[in-house]
């Protein structure tokens, strides 16, 4: 890291001093150390007092994979959903034509980008027929935020003749 010198607002009341450093934030900021020093003729180093910024972010996406690419009736497909980086961890929804899965295989989380997480679920479904043009979507959402992001796939089973 590096230091880096920003302007703020001070303001002296009485003999108290005071200021203050306002800026927008965004991912890249999660966990960035801000240090305030303060330098008078009464003491001979400065004061400091710093803090670590705790920065909340949604994934901004989510990908599926399949394997295999192109199922056939019978295969058993795996499916994977994978969020993109997010502060608290984002938690995975699989749904099906609109209808959560229920029995959905427990999630994993990794480290990401800004020292957020990232969150990764496997589905297998066994393919029949009748899956051909089903679609099954994968949600990513946070406990911080209201909003959720989502990806989908759509089946394209061969059938076996």
């Amino acid at each position: 890291m590096f230091d880096q010198t920003v302007q703020s607002v001070t303001s002296i009341v009485k003999e108290h001093v005071s200021s203050i450093l306002t800026f927008e934030v965004d991912a890249s900021d999660n966990e960035i150390n801000l240090r305030c020093e303060v330098n008078n003729s009464a003491n001979m180093k400065p004061l400091r007092a710093e803090v670590k910024l705790a920065v909340l972010f949604t994934p901004q996406n989510v990908t599926i994979t399949i394997e295999p690419l192109h199922p056939r009736e019978g295969d058993t497909i795996i499916l994977e959903c994978c969020s993109g980086s997010s502060n608290p961890v984002a938690y995975l929804v699989w749904w099906k034509e609109g209808s959560m899965l229920q029995d959905a295989q427990q999630s994993q989380t990794f480290d990401a980008a800004y020292g957020g997480t990232s969150t990764r679920s496997r589905i297998s479904v066994l393919v029949t027929p009748a899956d051909h043009r089903t679609r099954f979507t994968c949600e990513a959402k946070n406990d911080a935020f209201q909003r959720s992001v989502e990806e989908h796939i759509t089946l394209n089973v061969f059938c076996k003749y």
